[in-house]
C-alpha cells in the first residue's frame, strides 16, 4: 500500500546510452510505503524528505521482488529510509547521471539512517567495458549510519567497486551479504568493498560476508580509512581477501581465509590481527608493505592468536621509491596446525633489521617451521 508521500514524474532525454530515462521524484514521510511493480526500466527514482526513528520510509519492491533494468538507479536524499526486496539485472548506468546503482550521499541534505536489505544485484551478460567512461558503483556510501545487510552481489564486470563507503561517516555496518563470481579484469580497480581513500576515519564495520571466487581487483576488500573492523568474514577461492593499504588502527579478527592468493596484505601502524584462520592460500599468508610516498610505513602491528593450516609464510611487498621497511611487528601465540603436528610458533617481533632488500633471509619460528621473509620484484 503506498501512502503519506509525494510523486513527480518527468521525463530526462539524454545523448548517452540512456537515451529516454524517466525520473521519479517521491516525497518521504513517517510510515510511508513505497511499492513498486514487477519490472522497472530505466527509470531513476529520487528520494527526498524523510522517516523518522520510530517510523521509516519503506521502499520496497513487489513481493518477487521488483526486477530494475537498463538505466535504473535510485537516489537516497532522504533519512529513516529501508529499501528492500529489489532485484538490480544487467544495469548500465551513466556516470554523470547516477554514480551509483542505489547512491546515498548526505553532501547535500545531511542524508542518514538507510538500510538495505535482502536485494540481489547481478550481471550475467557481456558488458562493453569503456574503463572511465563506462565505470560506476553498483552502492555509493555518504552518509551516517547506514547498514547494508543480506544482499547479494554477482557478476560485476565494469570499473569501480561494489560498495564504495566515504571516510568520516560513522556506524556504517556492511554485514551477512554475498560478493562472488566476478572475474578478472583487465584493468583491476573492481573491489568488492573499498572504504575510505585515504582521508581520515571511517567508523565502519564489515562483518559476516563470504566472498566467493572473487576475482576482479588485487584488492577485494580495499581499507583506506583508519578505525574500521573486519570481523567474521569468509574468503574462498579468492584472489585475494584484505588489504589495509591506507589505513591506521584497525581490527581484523574471526575471519577465515580459505584457497585465496594473497589474504591479508597490510601498511600503516597499530593494527591487531587476531583469532583468524588461513588455510589453504597459495601465497603468502601475510604480506608486509614497504613505505613510501603512498603507502604509510608498516609500524607496531600486533598479530596474535591465528591459526595457519600446514604452512605459515610472510611476504615483504617493495617498489621503486618505497624503502621503509616494516618495524616492531608483534607475532606471539599463533599455531600451525597439520595432519601431523600441532605447533605453536615461536614469538617473534620484526625490527627494521630483520629485513634484507638483497636476499631471502629466515627466522626460525619452531624446530618445525621456518618463517619466510619473501621479496617480491
Amino acid at each position: 500500500m503506498n501512502k503519506l508521500f509525494l510523486i513527480l514524474v518527468c521525463l530526462l532525454i539524454t545523448t548517452t546510452s540512456c537515451t529516454s530515462q524517466e525520473i521519479t521524484v517521491i516525497e518521504a514521510t513517517p510510515g510511508g510505503v513505497y511499492e513498486l511493480p514487477k519490472l522497472i526500466d530505466n527509470q531513476t527514482y529520487v528520494i527526498n524528505g524523510s522517516g523518522d526513528v520510530d517510523h521509516p520510509f519503506v521502499f520496497k519492491g513487489d513481493s518477487t521482488g521488483t526486477v530494475l533494468k537498463g538505466c535504473s538507479a535510485i537516489k537516497v536524499n532522504a533519512s529513516y529510509v529501508y529499501l528492500k526486496d529489489l532485484h538490480f539485472l544487467n544495469n548500465e548506468i551513466t556516470y554523470k547521471q547516477n554514480k551509483a546503482l542505489i547512491d546515498i550521499d548526505k553532501k547535500k541534505s545531511g542524508v542518514h539512517d538507510v538500510t538495505i536489505s535482502n536485494c540481489k544485484f547481478e550481471h550475467s551478460v557481456p558488458f562493453n567495458d569503456r574503463d572511465s567512461d563506462s565505470q560506476f558503483y553498483w552502492i555509493y556510501v555518504n552518509a551516517n549510519q547506514v547498514r547494508i545487510t543480506q544482499n547479494s552481489f554477482e557478476g560485476k564486470k565494469n570499473r569501480l567497486p561494489i560498495i564504495h563507503v566515504q571516510s568520516k561517516n560513522r556506524k556504517t555496518i556492511i554485514n551477512n551479504n554475498f560478493f562472488g563470481n566476478v572475474a578478472p579484469r583487465k584493468g583491476e580497480a573492481l573491489e568488492a568493498v573499498r572504504i575510505g581513500l585515504g582521508d581520515g576515519p571511517a567508523e565502519c564495520t564489515l562483518a559476516s560476508n563470504t566472498f566467493f571466487k572473487y576475482h576482479g581487483d588485487s584488492e577485494t576488500v580495499s581499507v583506506k580509512a583508519d578505525k574500521v573492523r573486519l570481523v567474521n568474514n569468509q574468503f574462498i577461492y579468492c584472489r585475494s581477501g584484505i588489504s589495509l593499504r591506507g589505513s591506521d588502527n584497525s581490527i581484523v579478527e574471526e575471519n577465515v581465509f580459505s584457497y585465496a592468493n594473497t589474504p591479508l596484505r597490510i601498511s600503516g601502524k597499530g593494527h591487531k590481527i587476531f583469532d583468524n584462520i588461513f588455510k589453504g592460500n597459495t601465497g603468502p599468508d601475510i604480506v608486509l608493505m614497504t613505505g613510501g610516498p603512498n603507502y604509510n610505513p608498516v609500524s607496531n602491528n600486533e598479530i596474535f592468536n591465528n591459526y595457519f593450516y600446514d604452512q605459515f609464510n610472510v611476504g615483504l611487498l617493495t617498489y621503486q621509491n618505497y624503502d621503509i621497511m616494516p618495524d616492531h611487528i608483534s607475532l606471539h601465540d599463533n599455531y600451525v596446525i597439520g595432519n601431523s603436528i600441532n605447533s605453536p610458533l615461536q614469538d617473534v617481533t620484526f625490527l627494521k633489521s630483520s629485513f634484507s632488500k638483497k636476499s631471502i633471509t629466515e627466522v626460525r619460528v619452531s624446530k618445525d617451521f621456518t618463517l619466510k621473509e619473501m621479496i617480491f620484484k
